[in-house]
């Protein structure tokens, strides 16, 4: 299974919305370029995250607006920080 497979099928066991946009198609070779895009109908103002084939992962998510949605920096930095010293960690048992 690809990346993009598995952050797909577990972005919805966690509820969150995915959709497959294909991108570009080469006729010749008989090949799609894909992508998934990800959100969170309950919380919309976190932004989308998207998915490619080659395994790039965007993040599109906007800074605090005036109606109350969006992102402060804190919680981007916190989320990417977490992200990235969780990364690779199983998950630890208490004793």
């Amino acid at each position: 299974m690809t990346l993009k497979g598995a952050v797909g099928i577990t972005a919805i066991q966690y509820g969150l919305c995915v959709t497959l946009n294909v991108l570009d198609e080469d006729t010749e070779l008989f090949e799609t370029y894909a992508e998934i895009q990800i959100t969170n109908p309950a919380q919309p103002g976190r932004g989308v995250v998207r998915v490619t084939d080659d395994g790039a992962l965007y993040w599109h998510c906007r800074l605090p607006q005036p109606e109350g949605t969006g992102l402060t920096v804190t919680d981007i930095a916190a989320t990417l920080a977490q992200t990235l010293v969780n990364a690779g960690r199983t998950p630890r048992t208490r004793p």
